[in-house]
């Protein structure tokens, strides 16, 4: 839930630190009292902090979040990405935000279930709902899969089959909608 932070805490942490260290040698080096140079600048890093957080976490999400295209599954490097996406996917786009991510390949029908027949196996037994209570391999409703996708413009996806992978207790998991006559998934994946 708070990853996204995490990293711009720590890159701020860093600098401030250094900001304080630094005015405090130069403090010492050009012979000025010590403990007033750190209290102020102690104090300035304490105001900048959030600040500084802030536009350090804008930075980092232009490059962390959005639209991003991979040739593979090796390609997308993210672990967040890894435990939703089917190894045999390729050409895949991948919608990332902080609590989630949506993502589009092309895929064989086969992988996919023998893809989500593996989650079930793996983690099946932690799920907040069984398989069996699902809608699995139903016909997906078109304005289900539109409500979804269609803010991130990709093509009408016409008649699919609704799939779903584990739920945590939490509400992470992933539901896939493929279509079989064009051999294309979606997934939207939520984290927590």
């Amino acid at each position: 839930m708070f990853w996204p932070i995490v990293l711009p805490f720590q890159i701020t942490s860093c600098i401030m630190a250094v900001w304080v260290a630094g005015m405090t040698l130069y403090a010492t080096v050009c012979k000025r009292n010590f403990w007033k140079t750190f209290r102020t600048s102690f104090g300035i890093a304490c105001l900048a902090f959030i600040p500084s957080c802030a536009l350090i976490a804008t930075i980092l999400d232009t490059q962390r979040f959005g639209v991003f295209e991979y040739a593979s599954f090796d390609a997308t490097n993210d672990f967040r990405v890894h435990r939703y996406l089917p190894p045999s996917a390729r050409d895949i786009t991948v919608h990332k935000y902080a609590s989630g991510h949506r993502a589009k390949y092309t895929i064989e029908e086969e992988a996919l279930r023998a893809f989500l027949d593996d989650l079930w196996r793996s983690g099946g037994n932690r799920s907040a709902v069984f398989r069996d209570e699902l809608r699995d391999g139903a016909p997906a409703a078109e304005d289900e899969v539109a409500s979804i996708f269609e803010d991130l413009g990709w093509p009408d996806f016409g008649e699919a089959i609704r799939l779903t992978g584990p739920i945590a207790d939490n509400g992470a998991g992933a539901t896939y909608f493929y279509n079989q006559s064009t051999r294309t998934a979606y997934h939207d994946a939520g984290y927590w």
